[in-house]
């Protein structure tokens, strides 16, 4: 509830005499009280004496009323809101603090679609194991992945452990219940030669925000997100490296700056021979698209200016959205006819999955690719990518089998009977 700033009067205008406060609350209701101390400065409790001493008396005695207001409206039972609702109570208080990304949030409000589908009506504290068990048996039923099941369930977990953290549920009625079970997708990987096609055709291409950007993905496995959020003061020629510290994220309020993924995202990349090519090569494209702006490319400020552009964006500081990247490739990809090993449309995250496969059927070091990636470990990366190369198994077979291949100087263990 919220309190005018009110006003303050002396009774008797005579000095010496108390002070009267008096506010209105949001139902216009008035209260008054009668202003005798405050607290100075100093943190100490003096009487009132002027009327700016009463008008500071007036707004701690008014914060004193809208704190105690909001004690009072947390107090108010919410077991009895239906699930839904509280949902989606609980999705907008994230929203508003900004405690999660925009992107996150629109992942939690099209999963709480299935939850009101079901729960609409029916109040937190009815919620059981079973009613949440047969609600998603329901959505596997009808069709739906493991995947989205399995984000519905993690949600409704999440709200309901809220819940009993404060105190408006006694228990989680979905730690019981265990998700569907997900499995992950095998990476659409462009083989060796169909990768070397593609590098070869992306170096003799113009300098566009796809090609660019097609070729740090290709020879990094940075994601679509970062190639989009990079600068041109990250890419450091000199030291062969670029540092990945900004992603560009899309929601449905559209595309926002952000910090990269996970902490371990926020890495250096090395930069190769062909990445620094095509870096070059938009470089002079953009210092172009500078003049043409009527930026003065030669004065003493233009580098630091040109740093602060983004590698894919224009001359005028904005950067290229994510979801146009993404169309832009998917239109070159058809182009070329571009099919990855599971014999479907190369989508532009599969870049990222034909260098780590790449990477690791070349025989590097797993934990290095997964420094590469910004993975948080290096099983993660084992996981993923191991066995997704189908030769890699042939290979390694025959690696063991000349390694343990006896030689003129091997001598065979004795068999001892006995």
């Amino acid at each position: 509830m919220e309190y005018t700033n009110g006003f303050v009067r002396q009774l008797v205008n005579r000095p010496g005499q108390p002070w009267v406060g008096y506010v209105k609350d949001s139902n216009r209701r008035q209260k008054s009280k009668t202003l005798k101390t405050y607290v100075n400065r100093n943190g100490k409790t003096s009487p009132v004496k002027t009327e700016d001493q009463a008008r500071t008396a007036l707004d701690q005695w008014r914060t004193e009323l809208e704190n105690a207001a909001i004690r009072d409206a947390d107090n108010i039972p919410q077991a009895s809101t239906p699930v839904a609702d509280y949902v989606d109570s609980y999705i907008d208080d994230i929203e508003t603090a900004q405690s999660v990304e925009p992107s996150t949030v629109d992942g939690y409000r099209k999963s709480a679609k299935y939850i009101r589908e079901k729960f609409s009506k029916t109040p937190m504290s009815d919620l059981t194991t079973a009613m949440v068990q047969k609600w998603e048996g329901g959505l596997i039923k009808r069709g739906l992945s493991a995947s989205t099941v399995g984000k519905a369930h993690r949600l409704l977990k999440m709200i309901c452990k809220h819940a009993v953290e404060v105190h408006d549920l006694t228990w989680n009625p979905c730690d019981a219940v265990k998700p569907p079970r997900r499995k992950a997708p095998d990476p659409n990987s462009l083989s060796a030669q169909d990768g070397a096609r593609l590098a070869m055709t992306l170096a003799v291409m113009e300098p566009t925000p796809v090609v660019t950007a097609a070729t740090l993905s290709l020879f990094s496995g940075m994601r679509e997100g970062e190639v989009a959020g990079l600068r041109w003061r990250e890419c450091d020629f000199d030291n062969h490296v670029i540092h990945v510290r900004e992603s560009i994220g899309t929601a449905s309020g559209g595309a926002f700056s952000k910090t990269p993924k996970t902490s371990g995202s926020r890495r250096d990349v090395p930069l190769t021979d062909q990445m620094q090519t095509a870096l070059e090569a938009r470089r002079a494209k953009m210092t172009e698209e500078c003049e043409e702006a009527g930026i003065d490319t030669n004065s003493d400020d233009f580098e630091a200016y040109f740093g602060s552009l983004y590698v894919l964006g224009t001359a005028d500081g904005r950067w290229h959205n994510p979801t146009s990247l993404s169309r832009e490739w998917s239109a070159l990809a058809s182009a070329m006819g571009l099919v990855g090993s599971q014999g479907r449309r190369v989508c532009y995250h599969d870049l990222r999955h034909s260098f780590a496969t790449r990477a690791i059927a070349a025989g590097a070091d797993v934990k290095s690719v997964a420094s590469v990636l910004g993975h948080a470990n290096a099983a993660m990366t084992l996981n993923i990518y191991a066995s997704a190369d189908p030769d890699a198994t042939a290979r390694a077979s025959r690696l063991v089998s000349r390694e343990l291949e006896p030689s003129e100087f091997t001598v065979p263990y004795t068999i001892v009977k006995g």
